[in-house]
């Protein structure tokens, strides 16, 4: 398969199992170069490629989708947890810094 400028486009329309090579990812993911991709690889980011052997490593269209669908949920949770528990801010309280002047003398200045 060959990387094009279009290659997002056509991602959407390929069959699960066709092959993606380094670049391909690449090119879905927007990872900033092919270099990036094994990078993520390493660090357990990416998953296992299907082929690897020697020089050659393949992923199929299918595992990435699964991958990129699994990384959207995971920010959707993680998103639904910080708002759950975040504080209600109260407009009364000052909400950083130190407090000023008039509120540490009891209103004289």
């Amino acid at each position: 398969m060959q990387l094009n400028k279009d290659f997002k486009k056509d991602f959407s329309n390929l069959d699960d199992l066709i092959y993606m090579t380094p670049a391909d990812v690449a090119a879905v993911i927007a990872a900033p170069s092919v270099g990036s991709v094994y990078t993520k690889l390493n660090r357990g980011e990416l998953p296992e490629p299907l082929i690897r052997e020697n020089r050659r490593m393949r992923w199929t269209v299918g595992q990435i989708r699964t991958h990129i669908s699994d990384q959207v949920e995971a920010f959707k949770l993680a998103q639904a947890e910080r708002l759950a528990a975040a504080p209600f801010l109260d407009s009364a309280k000052s909400k950083r810094g130190r407090p000023r002047r008039i509120a540490m003398s009891g209103g004289v200045l």
